[in-house]
């Protein structure tokens, strides 16, 4: 099995701390969640969310049962609920692969379109009960255009296009003031983003010295002071295009969850998945090399 770069599996690492918080019975709520789940597959999206709420009350760490409950309340078109599970279900998975725990492993890609898809939506009824009436005062006017702006860069399937074209109709005149090519790496506005790995702009990190280290953890003692030279890195993750033009031109094996993440509207999203030695040669190929503990 290959060993993923950081957390969430950025080729740029991300070091998270895990709380220590004492574990609930293994036993707890897992009736709930079984028969949750079964009301799920039979959409039954009401009574599934009843039992999954039930069972997250005796057991709020499970991290399946976060993502069925995210599932029933999209199924019910209870935007804000889905996306504070899916949101629970990704940080507690993280979480599980930092301490070891045996809980069963989400797809981070499904889960992350799927709280895309949810977010969208959630906007878009934002931006439509703000229009409601066509008597919006200047002020909620600004707030439909902003979540309006917000959804279309999230990426749209068919039927929430279809919706965002008709509310853009209610502003006479307006464009989206974002497209898909023009967004950072973060999501937010800005110039065309380079897709050439050596063309990606740096951030330079001055020379100096920092305390490293901690008196709590036995893998991270002693507490030390450590010097630094000036060095560069990139101001931000490396990309799914950048990615994938390292992958065509070196003939390497693609990641886990390609296909999904390869798609048109996640090109300026970070790659995940990528195993350490995987990075460590792309950094290599694009003429830089991995940060260091110390330096990141």
């Amino acid at each position: 099995m290959r060993q993923t770069l950081g957390v969430l599996g950025f080729v740029i690492c991300v070091n998270m701390t895990a709380n220590s918080m004492a574990a609930p019975a293994a036993d707890a709520g897992e009736q709930d969640f079984a028969k949750g789940e079964s009301l799920l597959k039979h959409k039954q999206y009401a009574e599934a969310r009843a039992t999954l709420e039930a069972g997250l009350i005796k057991n709020s760490s499970h991290v399946q049962a976060h993502f069925n409950l995210a599932e029933a309340c999209r199924g019910l078109a209870a935007w804000d609920c889905a996306e504070e599970h899916y949101e629970t279900a990704l940080h507690l998975d993280a979480k599980s692969r930092i301490t070891g725990t045996r809980e069963p492993r989400l797809s981070k890609m499904k889960v992350w379109q799927s709280l895309e898809e949810v977010t969208a939506w959630r906007l878009l009824e934002e931006a439509k009960g703000l229009l409601a009436g066509g008597q919006a005062q200047p002020g909620k006017m600004k707030q439909a255009e902003e979540a309006l702006d917000g959804a279309h860069e999230l990426g749209l399937n068919n039927e929430q296009q279809a919706v965002y074209q008709q509310l853009q109709a209610k502003f006479p005149g307006r464009r989206s003031t974002t497209s898909p090519d023009s967004l950072k790496p973060d999501g937010s506005a800005g110039e065309a983003f380079p897709t050439d790995p050596r063309d990606v702009p740096m951030a330079l990190v001055p020379a100096g010295e920092f305390t490293m280290g901690s008196t709590l953890k036995t893998d991270e003692k002693p507490v030390h002071r450590v010097y630094l030279d000036a060095f560069s890195m990139d101001k931000y993750h490396v990309t799914v295009g950048q990615y994938a033009k390292y992958l065509e031109a070196t003939g390497t094996e693609a990641p886990p969850e390609w296909e999904i993440m390869n798609e048109p509207r996640h090109q300026k999203r970070p790659v995940v998945n990528v195993s350490w030695s995987d990075a460590a040669t792309y950094c290599k190929w694009a003429g830089k090399r991995l940060p260091t503990e110390a330096e990141w």
